[in-house]
């Protein structure tokens, strides 16, 4: 027997070693192995502890959870302003993304996006029998070229288009006015991946989704609610989007614990403010610090920095030797390190083993710099992004 044609085509989407497997390659205790490299919250939230505590004291998962999730989706829609018939819940929100494709890419079709983003868009067009077509990001500033990617999607009568926003890896957030006016003229679905958006001082697109009928939200309980690992990913679509994306989402694909803990976490988002205003103050701390020290410092609306080194290769060796696990980009955009913000004490072992690269010769990028021609590639296979 022959797996069909897309799915032995598929380059599959990557993934990074885990914690044990660098401990033992670099001869180090797991708990000296800092994930630099994953978009993750460094804590878990209070409430989210102390629900823990009483599902282990209760004891949990003999029952199936309601398939409706009728309270988690009504804590989802009152924090995202929308209805709870606008919200449709994934196992985190890599499975969204994947109902999405499945409902609204046809057998061949195209879907677009602007690059570089995150990778699984790609992957994920592929395994269902469409295709993936990049549109590169303006060189100055990572902004989106929006006639270039009107254009292709008109050109390729595109199904799909995805904008990551802010986007992973760049960082940058395309303004509301930007994505209404690409809503307004693409006559396919648009899907708004935000992901990172609780770190970012734009806001929502949410609103668009019932104005104009062809948006939808991508979103995620993995970056700014510390809750990754356990795979609460959510759409809010316009009505009739979700009736049918309801008809496909497996009844139970959120287990009873991941639910209760979700539900802990929307019913105190206090808590996720603060863990928001930690990190982005983390997040500007570093930048300061790199900055100071010589390196291109990228200006970011999200939970990680970019960050230009002269030899990225070997400060990504040395670190990860003393379990300090960053991610090196490649393609285009070669030479840059992605750092994800972590918790003061963390951040400061990575400062400083970064403060011994000083002086070997990096080059100030900003954002609007020219010349360094680093747009317009596919991140690799592995990029955590929505999740």
């Amino acid at each position: 027997m022959k797996a069909r044609k897309c799915i032995e085509e598929l380059m599959p989407y990557g993934y990074v070693p885990g914690d044990e497997d660098i401990a033992r390659r670099y001869g180090l205790l797991v708990s000296k192995v800092k994930r630099f490299d994953r978009n993750t919250s460094p804590g878990i939230l209070p409430c989210v502890k102390e629900e823990l505590r009483g599902i282990a004291q209760e004891g949990i998962g003999n029952e199936y959870p309601d398939s409706r999730y009728e309270e988690l989706t009504r804590l989802i829609a009152e924090y995202s302003d929308v209805e709870p018939g606008q919200v449709v819940l994934g196992n985190g929100a890599d499975e969204a993304i994947d109902l999405l494709t499945r409902a609204y890419l046809s057998e061949g079709g195209v879907a677009v996006a602007s690059t570089p983003t995150f990778s699984f868009y790609k992957v994920v067009s592929e395994m269902n029998g469409g295709r993936m077509v990049e549109v590169p990001r303006e060189s100055e500033g990572f902004s989106l070229d929006v006639e270039e990617l009107l254009g292709v999607a008109g050109e390729n009568d595109a199904d799909l288009m995805f904008v990551c926003n802010p986007n992973n890896p760049t960082g940058d957030f395309t303004p509301l006015a930007t994505i209404e006016e690409i809503a307004k003229r693409f006559g396919g679905l648009l899907a708004i991946d935000e992901a990172y958006i609780e770190f970012s001082e734009g806001g929502s697109a949410a609103g668009l989704c019932e104005k104009y009928g062809n948006v939808v939200i991508i979103r995620t309980l993995s970056k700014a609610f510390g809750l990754a690992g356990m795979r609460i990913g959510y759409l809010l679509c316009p009505k009739k989007v979700a009736e049918q994306l309801n008809k496909i989402r497996q009844p139970y694909n959120i287990n009873p614990v991941s639910e209760r803990l979700a539900i802990a976490a929307l019913s105190n988002t206090q808590e996720m403010r603060e863990n928001v205003d930690a990190l982005v103050g983390e997040r500007n701390r570093i930048a300061s610090s790199l900055g100071e020290m010589g390196f291109g410092v990228f200006p970011s609306s999200t939970n990680f920095l970019l960050v230009k080194v002269a030899d990225a290769q070997g400060a990504f060796d040395r670190l990860i030797r003393k379990g300090l696990v960053v991610r090196k980009m490649e393609g285009v955009l070669e030479g840059i390190l992605r750092i994800t913000v972590r918790g003061k004490e963390d951040n400061d072992l990575l400062l400083a083993e970064l403060a011994r690269e000083k002086g070997a010769g990096t080059k100030n990028v900003r954002k609007g710099a020219s010349g360094e021609g680093i747009m317009g590639a596919q991140m690799p296979a592995g990029e955590e992004g929505s999740a």
